[in-house]
């Protein structure tokens, strides 16, 4: 749930009207409400099995995400290496080795932990073309256009 709230405070923060990229929020949003279903996935999992199992503490939601402190502004591309960081912290393959126990908590921990690096994936791919360009028009266009 701490990559939901971490996700929402991102979308919130480029929400704003002067954020450039303010047109990608829905985009933030979204991978907010994946990492919110992820969270109930392993809980009713967890439930299921009828144990505990270790998960890994996220960091608590901090503002400015997308702040470029090099730049000394919020960007696209600090935005997109936030949300990679994220993904990453939830540490989904630890969730995959620490279910040893049920045949279906390994199933949903594994679809979940797939789902979590796709998206780190098509991130990462995204955050590599946006880098190399100048224009931000473009950089926006193509991450609406590449970001499910």
């Amino acid at each position: 749930m701490q990559a939901h709230f971490q996700l929402l405070q991102l979308a919130a923060d480029v929400a704003c009207m002067s954020c450039y990229f303010s047109a990608c929020a829905p985009i933030f949003l979204k991978l907010a409400d994946r990492a919110k279903v992820q969270a109930g996935m392993v809980i009713d999992a967890v439930l299921k099995q009828g144990g505990t199992v270790e998960l890994s503490a996220i960091p608590t939601p901090c503002p400015n995400l997308a702040f470029d402190s090099d730049i000394g502004e919020q960007t696209l591309a600090a935005a997109l290496e936030a949300c990679i960081q994220i993904e990453s912290s939830k540490n989904l393959q630890r969730l995959v080795e620490t279910a040893k126990a049920s045949p279906s908590f390994r199933r949903t921990a594994e679809d979940i932990w797939i789902e979590s690096e796709n998206t780190q994936d098509q991130l990462t791919r995204v955050l590599s073309t946006i880098s190399t360009t100048k224009n931000k028009v473009e950089a926006i266009t193509y991450t609406l256009t590449h970001i499910k």
